[in-house]
């Protein structure tokens, strides 16, 4: 069998004509420098690198056997919201029938567009589409050559052992391989990813304290005193007006009215930066971060349950407008329960129009009745 004449993949072919443990040596250390070289960047991020090992299930046609492993680099980037663009390159050895007969090999690069449902943060299913050019390295020679691939495939991605920058994934893939009268070949592959980029926002900083100099009941200055010298304890980190030492609830949610511990009683609090894409029930990924911050909420006080109501302005009509509210209500629900809430916590309810809090004759009106509610109420003890 003659080498691959195409110079820039000749390392990846030599890769697969060492030993199986010689291979699997090699991506173990592949894997290990990658989780040293990644910084601990959190998961929500927007872009990552994947590496894996593949089984392939060959088309009859090739004449091999079901002995087919490879191996697999996936660099991506987020496109839009839950859109990604991923890089596809890959190679594998595939056992010529255990007649003594020389092994094939399969090399190719190309690119997928995927689509996310969720933030990949948490369980995240995807699916992706797209295409490329692989190379078939056969006997006789005279029918080695580079052909076209396109292919589909569906996967799921998680958090690693609960590590923020590192996540498993499974994945399946159909590729229809323009080699001879074409082939259908199908792959099953496991693997991480190491996510890159930006990190989730931190803590805002409180405001300085300060110092009031007050003679003959008239205040004479005020003296700022650095954050640094006030300890954790005398802050308040969640505003709610309780400091950090006596704050029994320390994620509350901004607005929110609380009780001496600084948990919150019962109310009704509109959540404005809990968005959506366009007349749809899909959350923005602004919104996603919000309801993160409700989530922190939820879990540092069991007692409270939340019933989540959505509302729409009065553009539309009735009935699309009730459907919108429904959904939305819904997501909100179901991105919580995603995130580890109790579902026996929450409801959701959708209102449509039927609750305006403004005139919808204006814009701003329009803008104020398009919302999220979120009715706290606390469990009985």
């Amino acid at each position: 069998m003659l080498n691959i004449h195409a110079a820039p993949l000749l390392p990846l072919s030599r890769l697969f004509r060492i030993s199986g443990a010689q291979r699997s040596a090699v991506i173990a250390g592949t894997f290990a420098l990658a989780m040293f070289a990644v910084p601990a960047q959190a998961a929500d991020s927007d872009a990552y690198i994947a590496a894996g090992a593949y089984y392939m299930f060959a088309d009859q046609d090739r004449g091999v056997d079901n002995t087919n492993l490879g191996i697999q680099f996936n660099p991506g980037f987020r496109l839009h919201e839950s859109w990604w663009l991923e890089g596809h390159l890959f190679g594998a050895n595939l056992a010529n029938d255990g007649n003594g007969g020389t092994d094939f090999y399969h090399y190719g690069v190309g690119g997928d567009i995927v689509y996310a449902f969720g933030n990949r943060d948490e369980l995240t299913p995807y699916v992706l589409a797209g295409a490329g050019y692989n190379y078939n390295d056969v006997v006789p020679d005279v029918d080695d050559g580079w052909d076209p691939f396109f292919n589909v495939g569906v996967g799921i991605t998680h958090k690693f052992f609960g590590m923020d920058m590192i996540r498993w994934r499974l994945e399946a893939r159909a590729l229809r391989d323009g080699f001879m009268d074409d082939m259908m070949d199908y792959r099953v592959a496991a693997g991480l990813e190491f996510a890159l980029g930006k990190s989730k926002p931190t803590q805002p900083q409180p405001e300085p304290t300060k110092i009031v100099e007050v003679r003959d009941r008239e205040v004479i200055r005020e003296v700022p005193v650095p954050v640094a010298a006030a300890s954790m304890a005398d802050q308040d980190l969640d505003h709610d007006g309780v400091i950090n030492s006596r704050d029994k609830c320390p994620y509350t949610p901004e607005g929110a009215k609380v009780d001496g511990d600084g948990c919150v009683l019962a109310q009704t609090l509109t959540m404005r930066d809990v968005t959506f894409e366009t007349n749809s029930s899909k959350l923005t990924l602004n919104g996603q971060r919000i309801l993160d911050q409700v989530t922190d909420f939820l879990k540092s006080d069991n007692k409270v349950n939340l019933s989540i109501e959505g509302h729409t302005d009065a553009r539309g009509s009735d009935a699309h407008n009730l459907k919108l509210s429904q959904a939305r209500a819904s997501s909100v629900r179901s991105y919580l329960v995603g995130k580890g809430i109790a579902a026996d916590r929450l409801t959701a309810k959708g209102y449509g129009e039927t609750r305006p809090v403004a005139n919808n004759d204006t814009d701003a009106g329009r803008e104020a009745n398009r919302r999220v509610e979120m009715v706290i109420s606390k469990a009985k003890k």
